[in-house]
């Protein structure tokens, strides 16, 4: 019997009941041992490295085992570790013999170890038909072993058995070549590769490959705060890689987001700062590589490697105030490349829109341990109305640094210089019905923002991320993260447009001044420890923030009422919109809040199939108050805890393929909002619960989840309806749903995504205005889809298409639904040429030249059919 195969299951059923809505029933496997207790006995043992004879030696005094061996076919010289705390002992032979062990017999305390007839090795490299190295090509002996060359093209392979065996190189994409080889015991032996294909043959193949694979990958290490695959993760989160919003030829984070499965990501703040909805929830797009990043703009997608959307509640490992409970948005960034890489890029189109971007990566040494990137983008736009613009600069920065072999260090600087006039968006009148009828007879002309170039908004926007990654032992990483983030933005002028009848407008004029500073420090140490011969991967972690905000106002005044009839409406200079502010009070702020938090997770493998999630988090929040600088006047400080749970379970019922997944889910804000007694109310939370299906099949090249959610919000605070001076702490709102995420490329160069969301939500109870109703901005449907191909052979090869479609249903503009905002269908589209060094592509956004709006208490018209061309050159 194969040591490997020590193990058998025998069955017991388990029950995971997330909510009275969604029952999951597994038949599970419960382990026991094939072979006898000896095997499951705990070692406990520190004494580094060693020879294996010394090891067993050790072994046998704490087990009370004997083992029995041919020293002359067991190299008992060979060097091993020997670090094991509560580890069975078949685990630990399993990694100190290897393949040594052909077999392992149990009699009694006795241990037979049948090794093979001897071992040799294998060394050798692979080249291009132009002679040059070939780095990442797969060599394999089958039944055996495999490994990749190293950047060099050199490879090597030992503890191969004795004999004959085939040997193969393999590269995705490129014909399989093999070589037969005899294995001579003690002995290397010498073998070389060299592909039919020249370098730039490989690259393009490499950077095809990659492309094929990352639409369908979710891997990832930060949803979780630890090395969990899809499968085995029980909360529901899509990937969106860099190929995709590349191919679609994304120009600004809200076109890189529109491909998520049920978000809508069309509204932005007046600072141009994107939203995204999801499961009925707004959240902004703070997180950044796992730690929150305060952002006071938009983010520009050149410095993004692949877009993580989290859904649901996300208190337990993210905290409160950076995301919702409906998810978040965590952007991944470019990191420096062992190898040397540019690409730049031109964009040109539609109102006058000028993009040139660059990206360029390049070790700093011959080891390639220190390594440099760059990634930048100036950013030129006009827009269909007449005085909105963009004139924007993004410089990213990075490098990093490995220091040995447990100790890696990376620094990132994102700095942004933003200076625009945002697309006006116009609000309404209480008393004002707005639906798609009544705009069509409206006189507000969308194409004009009735104010001036003049009323700008300028930004700085500073952040620096600090990351050191340590190997504590071969069972225990640390992680530490540190973020700073600096934004000065004294002067944001604006308008505000409010319809008060169909012919009649009210303009107001307002200046928001600004200056904060947010540190943010993560500590997370991820490991691997076996209880009672169960796998436990282990997340324990905590966070400190700090935000400062200082000279902080906003003023606000009437300008005028504007008769539409006119033919002429007279625009708003500067000077005028000063004028009009000078008759207002500046009363500048200061404040202050401290956050931190404490989370544990303990993923437990109890089978290969079957894994449960438990997780906490504490969590304490401090208010200083907004000290009025003035009069040096203060608010009572606040501070508020609270503890987050966090469960899930997963069985995969087809191994690597199809898993069930159940989960609750925690998230919370808190309030300084306080009760007739004068004490503070808790603070608000909701709580979720969730189950579905994950699928990876034909080596994941299709993906896809299936899940039904329902979201508790409670210990929401309303006005007491008894005493409108003082509130009470007991509104509910209730959101549930259904979603689907599938992505496929069931040929190469052919990518499928689809997604849907299905939300339905109210407050179940509120104030009687809006008892019953539902929350604005938030359609029932939500539908994207993307679809692309790229030529292989023929004469049309690197040729491709692409072409997607987002839907939306009719949402409400406020809470008590009187006003409408209608639903839309709109199709993108785009060409292009892709080779390994050039890329042409052009699009073409809302083909069929639809008006569509966003919302949110005000609407936002949305761009009409736009196009875009660009060139981008790659070495």
């Amino acid at each position: 019997m194969k040591f490997l195969a020590l193990r058998a299951y025998s069955t017991s059923t388990l029950l995971f009941k997330p909510a009275l809505f969604f029952l999951l029933i597994f038949t599970l496997a419960k382990p026991v041992l094939a072979q006898q207790s000896i095997l499951q006995k705990p070692v406990s043992l520190s004494l580094g490295t060693l020879t294996l004879g010394e090891a067993l030696s050790a072994i046998e005094k704490q087990t009370n085992c004997e083992f029995i061996y041919s020293s002359s076919l067991l190299d008992l010289r060979k060097k091993v570790t020997l670090n094991y705390q509560n580890i069975p002992l078949y685990k630990v032979l399993e990694e100190i013999l290897d393949r040594n062990a052909r077999g392992i017999t149990v009699t009694g305390n006795q241990i037979k170890i049948q090794p093979g007839k001897g071992k040799g090795a294998v060394n050798g490299s692979v080249k291009t038909s132009d002679g040059k190295p070939a780095g990442f090509v797969t060599i394999g002996i089958k039944g055996q072993r495999r490994t990749q060359t190293d950047e060099n093209g050199n490879f090597r392979l030992e503890n191969i058995e004795v004999g004959k065996h085939l040997i193969t190189a393999n590269y995705v994409g490129l014909q399989t070549q093999q070589e037969t080889i005899t294995v001579i015991a003690g002995q290397t032996i010498i073998q070389h590769f060299i592909l039919r294909e020249d370098r730039s043959t490989l690259d393009e193949v490499a950077i095809r490959s990659r492309k094929m694979s990352k639409i369908t990958d979710k891997e990832t290490e930060q949803v979780a705060k630890m090395v969990l695959k899809n499968l085995e993760n029980p909360q529901v989160y899509s990937v969106i890689p860099k190929e995709l919003f590349k191919e679609q030829m994304a120009a600004d984070y809200k076109t890189a987001l529109r491909s998520a499965p049920g978000v809508n990501s069309l509204t932005q703040a007046g600072n141009g700062r994107v939203f995204s909805l999801m499961r009925g929830f707004y959240t902004d797009n703070y997180i950044r590589n796992g730690i929150p990043a305060y952002q006071a703009t938009s983010v520009d997608p050149i410095n993004i490697e692949r877009i993580e959307v989290v859904k649901g509640p996300s208190g337990t490992l993210f905290g409160s105030g950076y995301s919702s409970y409906g998810g978040l948005v965590n952007r991944v960034t470019k990191k420096p490349l062992d190898h040397f890489y540019t690409e730049a890029s031109y964009t040109t189109g539609s109102f006058g829109l000028s993009r040139l971007t660059v990206d360029l990566s390049s070790p700093l040494d011959k080891t390639g341990d220190l390594r440099f990137r760059v990634t930048s983008a100036i950013h030129k736009e006009n827009s269909y109305q007449d005085f909105a613009f963009q004139n924007n600069f993004f410089l990213n920065p990075s490098l990093s640094y490995k220091v040995n072999d447990k100790l890696n260090l990376l620094l990132e600087v994102e700095y942004a210089k933003i200076y625009q006039n945002p697309v006006q968006t116009i609000d309404f009148d209480s008393g004002y019905q707005w639906n798609p009828k009544v705009l069509n007879s409206s006189l507000y002309d969308f194409s004009r923002t009735y104010n001036s170039r003049e009323i700008d908004q300028k930004f700085d926007n500073l952040n620096i991320f600090l990351q050191g990654d340590y190997k504590i032992n071969n069972n225990w990483k640390s992680q530490t993260l540190f973020s700073y983030t600096q934004v000065i933005a004294p002067e944001q002028y604006r308008t505000t447009n409010t319809m008060m009848n169909p012919e009649t407008l009210k303009r107001e004029v307002g200046q928001l001044s600004d200056q904060y500073s947010n540190i943010q420090l993560q500590q997370n140490f991820t490991g691997t420890h076996y209880i009672a011969g169960i796998k436990n991967r282990f997340l324990i972690g905590g966070n400190l923030s700090t935000l400062r905000q200082s000279s902080f106002y906003f003023i606000t005044q009437m300008y005028d009422i504007v008769d539409l009839n006119q033919a002429k409406v007279d625009y708003i200079s500067k000077r005028k919109l000063q004028e009009t502010l000078s008759k207002s009070a500046v009363n500048p702020t200061s404040n202050a809040t401290l956050n931190y938090g404490f989370y544990v997770s303990d993923v437990i493998s109890f089978t290969d199939r079957l894994q449960a999630l438990l997780s906490l988090r504490y969590d304490f929040f401090k208010d200083n108050g907004a000290v009025d600088l003035n009069s040096g006047i203060a608010p009572e400080a606040y501070s508020q805890k609270k503890l987050a749970p966090k469960i899930g379970l997963t069985y995969q019922i087809v191994k690597d393929q199809v898993a069930l997944f159940g989960n609750y889910q925690n998230g919370f804000t808190y309030s300084p909002a306080k009760n007739r007694d004068n004490k503070l109310f808790r603070p608000e939370q909701a709580n979720q619960f969730e189950g579905g299906v994950k699928v990876e099949l034909f080596d994941k090249k299709f993906s896809g989840t299936l899940s039904y959610y329902d979201i508790l919000v409670k210990d929401k605070v309303r006005p007491d309806p008894d005493n409108r001076d003082f509130s009470v702490q007991d509104a509910t709102q209730k959101s549930k749903g259904i979603e689907v995420d599938l992505s496929a490329t069931p040929v190469e160069n052919f990518n499928i995504l689809l997604g849907y969301g299905f939300n339905d939500n109210l407050y179940t109870k509120a104030d009687a205005g809006i008892q019953g109703k539902r929350p604005m901005a938030t359609p029932k449907h939500i539908f994207t889809s993307w679809a692309s191909y790229k030529f292989k052979e023929s004469i049309f090869k690197n040729f491709g298409a692409g072409v997607g479609l987002i839907s939306n249903s009719s949402a409400y503009l406020n809470d008590a639904n009187t006003l409408n905002l209608p639903a839309f269908t709109i199709l993108n589209s785009t060409l292009f040429y892709d080779n390994s060094k050039v890329r042409l592509g052009f699009r073409i956004d809302n083909l069929t030249d639809k008006d569509y709006y966003a919302g949110y208490y005000f609407v936002a018209k949305q761009n009409p059919r736009s196009f875009a061309f660009n060139l981008s050159w790659k070495i």
